[in-house]
């Protein structure tokens, strides 16, 4: 098998898309403070919501960023959770496809024949499962947008356009879109889709902004979702991870689960099952 593909793809079955991408995370969460296991049980979301921010470690997020820090706490995170590579474009590839490609890089243009695959990814496999996946972009100009950069939007930080089944068809311009359509996308359930990639801009995602930045624009759009009538209403799960550490070797990155029936309130556990982006 290739160095550069996991070894198990979460993303092949339908029946995997729309569960905690670290099942082993909230099985563990299941464990009382006795150390009494709970009877294991898979758990299944209405709506997946992904946010990625860049290029900070755990212990750069988990501690000093102080919202984030109390959603990690309250809810269910791994120490143990760990990036593929550097820099950021195959990170992003990998949390989308399973695998990293030595044709994509930061600095390529995406083309039909360059920087570019057809391979299947989540959207694929959301899409053809019966469910709905969307990616939210912030400051991104346009539906779809096409130009490598644009400001505090970069593609590179947008899995997306990088495949062509989506971007040379009519999905890209409804399933790549502007951060700014997420509030209405959320008034009702029906038009929330069931997998929602979040990308903030470059300040936001702490890219280019500092981790204050990040942390302050997580928590002024956070409550965003969890007043929806999808988080209030349905199962939802809220993910948060960085597509990288700041380049060390190591490469552990935070990743903090929130759900809305409660279920990774783990009062204060933290897993130490190894993970990857490789582990959707």
């Amino acid at each position: 098998m290739p160095a550069n593909q996991a070894p198990v793809r979460g993303l092949r079955s339908t029946r995997v898309l729309l569960l905690l991408p670290l099942i082993a995370l909230l099985y563990f969460a299941g464990w009382n403070s006795a150390g009494n296991a709970a009877p294991p049980t898979v758990p299944s979301y209405d709506h997946i919501f992904f946010v990625v921010g860049e290029n900070h470690s755990r212990t750069q997020v988990v501690g000093p960023a102080p919202y984030l820090t109390a959603l990690a706490n309250a809810n269910a995170q791994s120490s143990t959770y760990f990036a593929v590579t550097h820099p950021s474009v195959n990170n992003y590839m990998a949390l989308f496809s399973g695998q990293t490609y030595s044709s994509i890089t930061d600095s390529c243009t995406v083309t039909a024949t360059s920087c570019s695959t057809n391979a299947v990814n989540i959207a694929d496999e959301v899409k053809a499962s019966g469910r709905t996946a969307r990616g939210y972009m912030e400051t991104m100009p346009s539906t779809c947008y096409l130009t490598h950069g644009s400001g505090a939007y970069t593609e590179r930080h947008n899995p997306f356009p990088y495949f062509n089944q989506i971007r040379t068809s009519s999905r890209c311009a409804a399933e790549d879109v502007p951060y700014t359509q997420l509030a209405s996308d959320l008034s009702s359930t029906a038009t929330t889709p069931n997998f929602a990639w979040i990308t903030p801009n470059l300040m936001n995602d702490m890219h280019d902004g500092t981790v204050a930045q990040g942390d302050a624009w997580a928590k002024a759009n956070f409550p965003t979702i969890f007043n929806s009538p999808a988080w209030k209403t349905q199962r939802s799960l809220l993910v948060f991870t960085t597509d990288e550490d700041d380049f060390t070797p190591v490469n552990n990155v935070p990743f903090i689960a929130v759900s809305s029936d409660g279920s990774t309130k783990t009062g204060g556990y933290v897993s130490t099952v190894h993970s990857t982006h490789y582990s959707w």
